[in-house]
């Protein structure tokens, strides 16, 4: 009598391409280096932007430094990208701090419309070589 064939000895097309691309990047398009900031809205907090420091940037997201975790699901709007050449790219404002008045006129400034809602979709602490935690990053998809 003929056995049946033994179809786990053989990883499945969906194993086998999730164990060929486990720690390849999954991210679609260049990021571009920025070393500005994003001024955004949290739906939370319609009526107060903040800036936070990006890390890099695409046409589907961010990737922005942040002083805490934020959790995946939170939502908001992308104003603009902001670089101030003039003090080293901080726009004189801190992150995660509202923004003031009166910085699109100020000279050395570069400033690029976004106009997009986003989604937190994942966030980690970043740690020193001694295990402290120095800042958090979060990654932004833009929809």
């Amino acid at each position: 009598m003929e056995s049946a064939p033994d179809h786990r000895a053989e990883p499945s097309g969906f194993e086998s391409t999730s164990a060929a691309i486990g720690g390849a990047e999954r991210r679609r398009g260049d990021r571009l280096e920025f070393q500005g900031w994003l001024v955004l809205v949290w739906h939370h907090r319609p009526g107060e932007p903040m800036r936070y420091q990006t890390v890099d940037v695409s046409e589907t997201g961010a990737r922005i430094r942040t002083t805490c975790c934020h959790p995946d699901g939170m939502t908001g709007t992308a104003i603009e990208l902001v670089a101030d050449f003039a003090d080293g790219g901080n726009g004189g404002v801190g992150e995660g701090h509202a923004c003031v008045g009166g910085a699109a006129t100020n000279h050395g400034v570069q400033r690029v419309p976004i106009r997009r809602s986003f989604i937190v979709v994942w966030s980690r602490a970043i740690r020193r070589d001694e295990g402290r935690i120095d800042h958090h990053e979060a990654g932004l998809r833009f929809i």
